[in-house]
């Protein structure tokens, strides 16, 4: 299985956002996604984050989590 911060980063990439942009649209800091994507952070974000994400990356939840 990928895991989730490298789907996450692979996602971003494709949409062509920045972190700093990605994590001004979730109301985080750039530090949060930069540990999401770094695995640095405990699991993923919550669930309603992940609809976030997946709404913001044009990707569904279930993406995220696919081998």
């Amino acid at each position: 299985m990928i895991p989730f911060g490298e789907r996450l980063r692979q996602a971003r990439a494709q949409a062509g956002l920045s972190q700093e942009a990605l994590a001004e649209a979730l109301e985080k800091s750039k530090m949060t996604v930069l540990r999401w994507e770094n695995g640095q952070a405990e699991g993923p974000p919550d669930f309603r984050q992940l609809e976030l994400l997946s709404a913001l990356l044009k990707v569904p939840v279930a993406w995220f989590f696919q081998t």
